[in-house]
């Protein structure tokens, strides 16, 4: 496995507070499921578009802009 990171990883990370593998594996199986079964990916479509911004925000500025809890020490 290569040793590298993503800030994205980190920033998930950092807000959830999980850090397992198993999670990772769950997540990789509802994107399968959600590739697979079309109408069931549709439920996305229906999401508003404010909440589908605020929940990428969220997810994207701890990793854009860390801080005490998540920039690098030292």
């Amino acid at each position: 496995l290569p040793n590298t990171t993503f800030s994205q990883n980190n920033g998930v990370i950092l807000i959830t507070r999980v850090g397992a593998r198993v999670i990772g594996y769950a997540a990789g199986a509802i994107l399968l499921v959600l590739r697979l079964f079309p109408k069931v990916g549709g439920l996305l479509g229906v999401m508003p578009v404010g909440a589908l911004t605020a929940t990428t925000l969220h997810m994207v500025i701890p990793a854009a802009a860390p801080g005490p809890d998540g920039g690098a020490t030292g």
